[in-house]
């Protein structure tokens, strides 16, 4: 998690300097901030398991909803391998035991857990952030790239996209 929040951190770095002027900056973990009473320190509520896809799912998510919160003050978010370097994902309210999923399926082309890249988390979330970063391509679908979504009322929403092209440009201007 730590390593792709520094690649933005340099993403940022590259745009202030000027040689990046056409795309705007990304935003940072702490432009979406979870508020103080958002943070739930309870004990995890059982996972509700409403939907089709989340019974798909039933024994992981099962699991990790006895989880603390790792994501946006009071989600848990779950991940697993697709196949061929994708992931799915889904985030499970610790206070409800709701299951949201993502506006994709799954992410391709993500280096998710491949072997020989041992210091790439992909995806990347913290506890007092709304914001998930990702890098891939969403549904197999559109150009490879960084995807920033935000969380706000158990809705994921797209807040910024660089192609990889361009991400791996900036990050090159900066060596």
């Amino acid at each position: 998690m730590k390593s792709l929040f520094i690649l933005f951190l340099i993403a940022i770095a590259a745009s202030l300097s000027g040689n990046v002027s056409a795309q705007p900056k990304p935003p940072r973990s702490e432009d979406y901030p979870v508020r103080k009473n958002d943070f739930y320190r309870g004990a995890p509520a059982a996972v509700i398991l409403d939907s089709k896809q989340a019974r798909r799912y039933r024994t992981l998510l099962t699991q990790s909803a006895k989880k603390r919160p790792d994501f946006a003050g009071h989600y848990r978010v779950v991940t697993w391998g697709a196949g061929l370097g994708g992931f799915s994902m889904a985030v499970i309210d610790s206070r409800t035991g709701r299951v949201y999923f993502p506006p994709f399926l799954e992410v391709g082309d993500s280096d998710y857990e491949l072997v020989g890249m041992p210091d790439v988390i992909n995806p990347a979330w913290r506890l007092n952030s709304r914001l998930l970063a990702l890098r891939g391509r969403p549904d197999w679908k559109g150009s490879e790239g960084v995807y920033l979504y935000s969380l706000t009322n158990n809705r994921f929403r797209l807040v910024y996209h660089v192609d990889l092209i361009t991400w791996n440009k900036m990050r090159a201007d900066l060596r």
